[in-house]
């Protein structure tokens, strides 16, 4: 230890035994080592900026370049917008032209004005009233359109157009008959065989509008058994079935019929059965049954749950 502290005092004397000069030389090396490190500081910051500056260029480059490309996709753009515009305004200029010849051939509005103050005055000072036309049923049945005692003014309609075609049948059969080209008599024929052609030739002109008339006469007949056999069926039915009761074994289908009317406010009265599951309620008949384990309503072919049916037909 002693001899290390001996050791540190001799080169302490000696470090003061170096002459100025020594020391001189030590700061200069020491300056120029800090300008040094200064300098090549300055140099690794301009080197970055350098470095910094090409990417930035490098950037800017490609930027331009995409921008040249959008410019030119614009260009393209704008000439075919442009064609498309020139169309469009040529279309609109034909238009114009076109209406302003429509326009001009119309007349003036202070013309129309005019005519409008002439049939306002006309209107003002005179009312015409509709004449209000009534079919008398005595005229009718005066002059054969009605015959019967139990046909009314309902079936006038249907009445005249069948005297209409009837007519018509008629005209065209005299037209044709009157028009036929004579016949052309042989040598050999004799005045009966001439009548023979003579009829022959007549029914086959005649016999298209003898079958229209013979087809709507049998259409207006089948129409009148029809109404009569519906008449003849709603009496039967409402003598038949109205104070008709439903079997005990259709007793929970009665039951909740009944409930589903009664809690839609419906008239239970309306209700009525007919048998075999069959009910007849506002003019409806309908057939109840149980599918799937829920009670439906089958009517016309179509299958409904029975409280919808119900709720639908009681509003009616």
């Amino acid at each position: 230890m002693e001899l290390h502290r001996a050791h540190s005092f001799l080169s302490q004397l000696n470090d003061m035994k170096n002459t100025p000069q020594q020391i001189e030389e030590d700061d200069n090396e020491k300056k120029l080592k800090l300008q040094f490190t200064k300098i090549l500081a300055v140099k690794n910051d301009l080197t970055s900026k350098v470095e910094a500056a090409i990417q930035l260029q490098k950037q800017l480059s490609q930027r331009e370049k995409d921008l040249e490309n959008q410019i030119n996709d614009l260009n393209d753009q704008s000439s075919i917008t442009l064609n498309l515009l020139d169309q469009k305004k040529e279309a609109l200029i034909a238009e114009n032209d076109e209406l302003r010849d429509t326009y001009s051939s119309y007349p003036s509005i202070s013309f129309l004005i005019e005519q409008s103050n002439i049939l306002s005055e006309i209107l003002n000072t005179t009312v015409i009233k509709p004449k209000k036309y009534e079919i008398d049923e005595a005229v009718m049945r005066k002059i054969g359109v009605l015959q019967r005692s139990d046909e009314n003014l309902s079936i006038l309609e249907e009445r005249l157009k069948y005297f209409v075609n009837r007519y018509d049948a008629m005209e065209r059969s005299r037209k044709i008959a009157s028009l036929q080209s004579p016949v052309k008599k042989s040598a050999s024929e004799t005045l009966e065989e001439q009548e023979y052609r003579r009829k022959i030739q007549l029914l086959k002109v005649t016999s298209k509008s003898s079958f229209d008339l013979i087809q709507y006469q049998c259409d207006a007949l089948s129409n009148e058994i029809k109404r009569a056999k519906n008449e003849i069926e709603t009496i039967k039915f409402v003598q038949s079935n109205r104070f008709s009761t439903p079997r005990k074994e259709n007793l929970m289908f009665d039951r909740e019929i009944r409930e589903i009317i009664q809690i839609a406010d419906g008239d239970q009265s309306m209700l009525h059965y007919n048998g075999a599951n069959e009910y007849e309620y506002n003019g409806f008949r309908f057939t109840v049954q149980n599918m799937d384990d829920e009670v439906v309503a089958i009517c016309d072919d179509d299958i409904i749950p029975l409280n919808i049916f119900l709720e639908n037909i009681i509003y009616l």
